[in-house]
């Protein structure tokens, strides 16, 4: 049976019904390939010791990066430096989060290299996601304890092995935590959300197919959802101009107009009248 080629509104309906099943509002993450797993890249980047790996590099990044950075968090701020190296691509065992589905879409269609395979929109209810793992059906802060210990984890050489995963909704701590209204999931082990025996109690997948990728990307450009609106830096602003991910605006295109029509008109010879 060939897949149904996908809306935005379509994806907004799909969305609300998700929601209005499990009648609270779910976090959202965008997969462009169905077969990625819901597993912090720090997991995935090094796998044989990924707690040997993590401590190092987190901590080689708060030696090194007050030369480079301007507003470093003080020493024993963990979380603040999670964060930031989750921020800058360090891998991390932080898993990337929003409360808006249109930019969770957007991470799972922005890629034309791979618009020949089905991407994954994931709805998660980071409450009951919580009470799977404590018991507890709330959304923790960074500084709770159940959070606070895998932060702390992340840099120490020899931590034990936390084996559960919670929903966090830390500090705004840059325009860009700000602009894409983000969350995480913080974990202590590689074991994917989505392959854990109660997953489908806190997970709502949506397929995307792949066919309706370039439909959907071009839809959330028009609705103002690209790269430099949710990277809002100018290495970002100029990898989209690269990429063409503009048009002319009306000003630009009236003003071309008029510019060729004044070269397409015939030249007057003195003497004329």
């Amino acid at each position: 049976m060939t897949a149904k080629n996908l809306s935005v509104p379509d994806i907004i309906g799909a969305a609300q019904a998700a929601m209005a099943k499990r009648g609270l509002q779910l976090w959202w993450r965008g997969h462009s390939t169905n077969t990625w797993e819901l597993t912090p890249q720090v997991f995935r980047a090094w796998p044989r010791r990924p707690a040997r790996y993590e401590a190092n590099a987190l901590n080689r990044f708060r030696q090194r990066a007050p030369t480079r950075h301007a507003n470093c968090p003080t020493a024993d701020d963990f979380a603040a430096w999670l964060f930031l190296a989750q921020h800058y691509g360090l891998p991390t065992r932080l898993l990337d989060w929003t409360k808006a589905p249109l930019y969770a879409l957007f991470f799972a269609v922005w890629e034309p290299g791979r618009d020949k395979v089905d991407g994954t929109l994931w709805g998660m209810e980071p409450a009951r996601l919580n009470e799977v793992f404590t018991g507890e059906f709330c959304i923790y802060h960074d500084s709770d304890p159940p959070a606070k210990s895998l932060v702390h984890a992340a840099f120490t050489l020899k931590a034990p092995v936390l084996n559960y995963a919670v929903a966090i909704e830390p500090d705004e701590r840059d325009a860009r935590m700000l602009l894409q209204q983000s969350r995480f999931t913080i974990h202590g082990d590689s074991d994917s959300l989505n392959s854990l025996k109660h997953s489908s109690t806190f997970l709502d997948p949506i397929v995307i197919p792949a066919r309706s990728k370039p439909k959907l990307r071009a839809q959330l450009d028009d609705l103002g959802i690209t790269r430099s609106s949710l990277f809002p830096d100018l290495s970002n602003l100029a990898i989209e101009l690269k990429d063409g991910s503009w048009s002319a605006s009306p000003w630009e295109t009236e003003s071309a107009n008029r510019e060729q029509q004044a070269q397409e008109r015939p030249t007057s010879k003195q003497g004329d009248t």
